[in-house]
């Protein structure tokens, strides 16, 4: 019965070798035809650091006559090599391959040594030969940890009987067999990064924690930060529970940062399981940052549910000057009075649809008084560079916190992009807000337009100056006019606001006179010229 499912005496001899001598695979013996012209055997050339897992497909291109049996013997450097497994993708290794139409797979591995083998065989006797060009097996391999970096082979010793012999149903040797590849480059592993991690909260519309989520801070080689977040089914599940309770339709995963140590790059995943549990109960996701915000709407909730995917958002503010040179010249193309008033932040996502972006505001940027303050947020609107090269220019809606101060602008998209604030310069102050007087002796700077301050003079204990604006550039400074700044030093400065004392500055000893600071066309005189007038007052 097996004979006649075999139909070759040859076949069957190889078969009963497979099945009965797998420790100790026997040669397939086959008679010799005259030469043909060649096939090739493939063994891939791959790559892999030290301890690394590395699978090194093994191929045919296709034969000039069909192969109903092969047997090969590949060798390599047990210092440097072991093997792990050796899976068939043509042909079945199981006790019941004579079933198969692919045929029958065995093979034998020798860490000890530095070998292995392989034998398959066509069990329908010839009706199903191998006729194409295919993937045989695939080795995988461990790169011992201690292995030398460099090249090692795995390879196929033809100069060896039996090394390497392929056969066709009537058992007679194809030959020749050309062999290419079999080169493993092996190298060091790249340093792993320095991680920690820590916990931030998944939170509700009224501000109540739902869950908790791991961000892991990465630093690469290079001094990089990078804040990683996973939101799974599990945590999805513990936000759906309180968000039934409480009545709430939003999800807010809120990135905290350290004040003194921020990230460069943040990235979010959520699984497909989670975005499905989410949409099932029909809350909206929300990622909250201090580089930019994020909020798909339950309706693209929906519509990524029925995708099947899951979600990745990556937000990175671009600080390099090339970046932000590259921005700035596009905005200026497009409106040549235009400012930059934010730093650009790209967001990246794998998906499109409608979804809600928060541009934060930078805080310095904005003016101290309330009047001045509203017209300056008038002037402002989104630049947005789409990834596909469209460029717009979107006012959208100014967003403010439950104080009712302004913290970014708000567009809706499409599609992801790199988003910038653009405006008018900040509105210069006209009326004094209160005055500082000088107790120590301390620096006069003055600021070029990039925010960078210079020095002008020397300040003594006792002036006193109007102040007409304050921010928190360079440690916090105040505005004394004509682009002149104090920087605000406890037990140096002191500082009292109109609000508080009234414009008559009765905070001062009596007698004692406010000081103004010298103009010319409301620029503050040069160097030479303040040194020769000796400090005088105007």
């Amino acid at each position: 019965m097996l004979r006649k499912l075999l139909g070759s005496k040859r076949i069957m001899s190889g078969l009963f070798a497979i099945i009965l001598t797998v420790s100790t695979i026997t040669a397939i013996k086959a008679d010799v035809l005259q030469p043909q012209q060649p096939f090739t055997v493939s063994i891939s050339n791959v790559a892999g650091a030290q301890g690394d897992i590395v699978e090194v497909p093994v191929a045919i291109n296709t034969p000039t006559t069909p192969i109903a049996s092969y047997q090969m013997q590949l060798e390599f450097d047990k210092s440097k090599i072991e093997v792990a497994e050796i899976k068939p993708q043509h042909g079945t290794s199981n006790s019941d391959c004579g079933s198969d139409e692919n045929g029958c797979f065995v093979s034998n591995i020798n860490n000890n040594d530095g070998w292995l083998k392989t034998v398959w065989v066509d069990s329908s006797g010839g009706n199903h030969p191998i006729t194409s060009a295919k993937t045989l097996f695939t080795i995988k391999l461990k790169l011992k940890s201690n292995a030398l970096t460099g090249n090692t082979k795995l390879e196929i010793d033809k100069a060896q009987q039996g090394n390497i012999l392929f056969s066709d149903a009537q058992g007679q040797e194809i030959s020749p067999v050309a062999i290419s590849g079999g080169t493993l480059a092996i190298y060091e592993p790249a340093p792993i990064p320095n991680k920690d991690v820590r916990v931030v909260p998944v939170v509700l519309e009224d501000g109540t924690q739902a869950a908790k989520v791991e961000i892991v801070r990465t630093t690469e080689k290079d001094g990089a930060k990078k804040d990683s977040i996973n939101f799974d089914e599990q945590k999805a599940n513990e936000t759906i529970e309180q968000a039934v309770k409480a009545n709430k339709n939003t999800a807010t995963i809120v990135v905290v940062e350290p004040e003194k140590d921020k990230s460069d790059l943040i990235e979010v995943g959520i699984k497909k399981e989670a975005v499905a549990k989410l949409s099932e109960n029909n809350i909206n996701i929300k990622i909250q940052s201090e580089k930019a915000s994020v909020e798909v709407p339950l309706d693209t909730v929906k519509q990524l549910m029925a995708n099947g995917q899951d979600l990745f958002f990556r937000m990175e503010k671009l600080k390099d000057s090339i970046s932000y040179k590259n921005t700035e010249a596009l905005v200026k193309q497009a409106n040549p009075a235009a400012k930059l008033v934010s730093e650009p932040v790209e967001v990246e996502t794998n998906f499109n649809g409608h979804t809600k972006v928060v541009v934060p505001l930078d805080q310095t940027a904005l003016p101290q008084d309330k009047k001045q303050l509203a017209e300056f947020l008038k002037t402002l609107s989104v630049h947005i560079q789409h990834s596909d090269g469209e460029i717009k220019v979107d006012k959208g809606e100014v967003v403010y916190d439950k104080n009712g101060n302004p913290t970014g602008i708000a567009v809706w998209v499409e599609k992801f992009s790199t988003f910038t604030i653009i405006g008018s310069e900040k509105p210069k102050a006209t009326k004094e807000i209160g005055f500082v007087k000088i107790s120590k002796r301390i620096n006069l700077w003055t600021r070029d337009e990039n925010h960078q301050v210079r020095f002008s003079k020397i300040l003594n204990p006792g002036e006193v100056y109007k102040v007409y604006n304050i921010d928190k550039l360079h440690g916090g400074q105040y505005a004394v006019g004509g682009g002149a700044w104090i920087t605000n030093m406890n037990s140096y400065v002191s500082y009292r606001s109109i609000a508080q004392y009234g414009a008559t500055a009765s905070m001062f000893p009596k007698g004692q006179k406010r000081n103004r600071l010298c103009h010319s066309n409301k620029t503050y005189e040069p160097l030479e010229k303040r040194k020769q007038r000796k400090n005088e007052r105007c």
